[in-house]
């Protein structure tokens, strides 16, 4: 997922690092859902119509052009014989079209043909998802070749824009699977001052009611599966603690995001506390992370444990406060980030 800085007020906050790396997770969360959701997604977003027992796989994305130079598409999927590309924008990036183009180009390389003094490439469907309200975005970009004979093609990147649709459209178009990401069409209220922020309150409110509402009529309508449903609750209520939690005025929002949305960190307390026991660590690990989760306590914990703490309990730390708070060194808690980010 691309996340180049752009220096406009309501996307400064979304784009350091402590926000990237919650987006990709995100993201590939999103994109792995059961294979039934998949097929649904793919066949609202490109207006197929592949049957839910087609068959599915995730392809490669790292593509080596030489030894210092590497590409990395997002994803790439096959269901039967046909390949879809999905990139993930959260701003308008005017180079996005040649990077799909050589994600593309790559990939048809891989399963070329040939056919006498014929070298067949079987492109991928493709499309950019951007998560940016931005007029100057284009419903396509175009990549115009020009050769010396004089002759021309045109290789098109479609592009949706999510926040130019209703919920009610994303349901009908069958894009269930990015409603979680919907809520960052309300990101522009982060750097809004307190008094502001707080006229938008009804607004989000509805926003989520909506968002939860929707996920559970997917549920009703077979479109998702019971652990697709509670993944997207998951991501949901993961994105809104990155980025909103902290904010003033904001209280009436968390009390209702507490109440209807789960976050990664809550799973992963869970996991923790259950893979200590499954292993026969020390009781008291387990019962010292029990504690941290309802009252604070650090008492107990190893310092692993701590950073797992502090990561679950402070979403909006970077890997540099967590390091300094408990002492631990930035790879460290980097490389524990990474595992908890796994978990799920």
């Amino acid at each position: 997922m691309n996340t180049n800085t752009e220096n406009t007020k309501n996307t400064e906050q979304t784009n350091g690092p402590q926000y990237s790396q919650v987006f990709d997770w995100a993201c590939k969360t999103i994109m792995n859902m059961s294979h039934k959701s998949i097929i649904n997604f793919i066949n609202g977003l490109f207006k197929k119509n592949y049957p839910g027992n087609s068959r599915l796989s995730f392809l490669s994305t790292e593509f080596i052009q030489n030894e210092t130079k590497k590409l990395f598409a997002d994803f790439i999927i096959s269901i039967e014989k046909d390949k879809y590309h999905l990139e993930f924008q959260l701003q308008k990036d005017e180079t996005i079209a040649l990077r799909v183009f050589e994600y593309c180009f790559e990939e048809a390389k891989k399963a070329k043909s040939e056919k006498e003094n014929e070298i067949i490439l079987h492109f991928a469907d493709t499309k950019v998802i951007y998560l940016q309200d931005n007029k100057n975005i284009p419903e396509e970009y175009t990549i115009r070749f020009k050769m010396p004979s004089g002759e021309e093609f045109c290789y098109k990147v479609p592009v949706i824009q999510l926040f130019s649709k209703s919920i009610t459209e994303i349901m009908e178009e069958k894009l269930v699977l990015l409603l979680p990401l919907y809520q960052l069409k309300m990101r522009s209220i982060i750097t809004m001052a307190s008094k502001n922020r707080k006229k938008h309150i009804s607004e989000f409110k509805e926003m989520l009611n909506n968002i939860e509402e929707s996920l559970q009529k997917a549920l009703d309508d077979k479109l998702i599966s019971g652990g697709d449903y509670n993944k997207l609750l998951n991501v949901t209520g993961t994105l809104y603690k990155y980025l909103y939690y902290d904010k003033e005025n904001m209280e009436e929002v968390n009390n209702m995001i507490d109440g209807k949305f789960t976050t990664y960190m809550e799973d992963i307390e869970q996991k923790v506390i259950k893979k200590a026991t499954e292993k026969g660590m020390a009781q008291g690990m387990a019962q010292g992370i029990a504690q941290g989760r309802e009252q604070g306590r650090e008492q107990g914990m190893k310092q692993g444990m701590k950073i797992t703490y502090f990561i679950t309990k402070n979403p909006n730390l970077s890997d540099e406060e967590i390091s300094i708070q408990t002492g631990n060194d930035i790879e460290t808690v980097q490389k524990i980030r990474k595992s908890l980010m796994e978990l799920i």
